[in-house]
This record gives structure tokens, C-alpha cells and sequence, in this order.
């Protein structure tokens, strides 16, 4: 990896919500770990996104170095795709948000990562055909 790969990580760090985990630091092998374990690749940054704001940071960070780009999702992509070799992941782990505007009654907002264990119970039940 080079001085300036590096160096670029401090500026990815500064744009994300999200945290950026490089080669050598705390979470590295967890975080680029696949499910299908035949696959072994290691990113040389690992962009842990919490918002669509850094999904397009990271992008926009990736792209204007000309790194090859894979987007981890649940990890379970059989063929690998969802890591790269010296390239940079987008980890999708942790946008799991939900958010319900129950002023509106309009439909919930839920992340791309969002599965049933992450969703929050309702303190209430609001349905837009009976008073919540």
C-alpha cells in the first residue's frame, strides 16, 4: 500500500459518519471477513458506512483514486463479489436505520441493511386506516 493510499484514509475518516478501517488496525480481518470463506481478499480500505451521505463519499473517494470498489452487504455473495484485493469495500452493516413518521402516516423509511432482529418494536401500533 502506498504513502499515499494512506495518507487518503485521514480524508475518507473526515467524510464519513461511518468508520474506515485500513490493513493492520483493530477489526481489519473481522471486518473483510466473507461468509464463504474460499475467498480471502484484503481491501485496502474498508469504508463502514451509517448513512446514504457516505455511501457516496466513499464512492466519490474511491472512484476519484481509481479503486476497484465492492460493496459488502451481508457477506454471502458465493462468488466473492462482495470484497475486493487492494480496492475499497463499502461495508453496508451498519445502515440499518428505520424511521417511521408516525405524524404522517406515511410509509417507514428502512435501510438497506435492516433486518427484523434490528427492527425496534413499536411503542404503539399506527395503522392510516384507525386512530393510533
Amino acid at each position: 500500500m502506498t504513502q499515499l493510499a494512506e495518507a487518503g484514509f485521514d480524508e475518507l475518516r473526515g467524510a464519513l459518519t461511518g468508520t474506515v478501517i485500513g490493513p493492520g488496525e483493530e477489526g481489519y480481518d473481522d471486518a473483510r471477513r466473507l461468509w464463504n470463506a474460499q475467498h480471502d481478499r484484503r481491501p485496502a480500505v474498508i469504508a463502514r458506512v451509517r448513512t446514504a451521505e457516505d455511501v457516496s463519499a466513499a464512492v466519490r473517494f474511491g472512484v476519484a483514486r481509481g479503486l476497484e470498489i465492492a460493496v459488502r452487504g451481508g457477506s454471502h455473495s458465493m462468488s466473492g463479489a462482495s470484497s475486493v484485493d487492494d480496492g475499497l469495500m463499502i461495508d453496508l452493516s451498519e445502515l440499518n436505520q428505520v424511521t417511521v413518521d408516525v405524524d404522517a402516516r406515511g410509509p417507514a423509511s428502512v435501510a438497506v441493511h435492516c433486518c427484523a432482529i434490528s427492527t425496534p418494536r413499536p411503542r404503539r401500533t399506527v395503522s392510516p386506516y384507525r386512530p393510533g
